[in-house]
């Protein structure tokens, strides 16, 4: 939004459920400002391992993007991590407690452009442009 008059500066729908508040910062130290979005698909069933494997339930996707803060165009900054084939979260035991949280935790943009971020498996990822070029290789 514009702070100034309140439009709307742009709106750009994701391919996954964004459940998250964004971060924004710059992700290279003479990149333009992105914005930092957390992108995911929750958990669906909460069944023990050995039941979601016999009914097929597939891992959840999950990925990072970044997108030009001033206009909303990807800026092909991103990255997904290793597949979750759990049909729970981390931490979750069937059926005693499973509080099925988001896929992501909020965003931390530092600054040398390294985006922090919690995620459903238990892991916390660090995930920087290591060599300047706008992708996460």
């Amino acid at each position: 939004f514009n702070i100034t008059n309140g439009e709307v500066l742009w709106r750009r729908p994701q391919a996954m459920g964004t459940n998250n508040a964004p971060s924004v910062g710059k992700l290279s130290s003479d990149g333009p400002l992105s914005v930092v979005i957390a992108l995911g698909h929750h958990v669906s069933l909460p069944l023990p391992d050995t039941v979601a494997d016999i009914m097929g339930v597939l891992a959840p996707s999950s990925a990072l993007i970044a997108v030009d803060a001033a206009t909303g165009e990807p800026t092909g900054w991103g990255w997904a991590p290793p597949p979750y084939r759990h049909a729970l979260m981390e931490g979750d035991t069937f059926p005693l407690h499973m509080c099925m949280p988001d896929t992501w935790s909020n965003t931390a943009i530092d600054g040398t452009g390294t985006v922090f971020v919690g995620h459903m498996s238990g892991h916390v990822f660090a995930v920087r442009d290591t060599d300047g070029d706008g992708r996460i290789d």
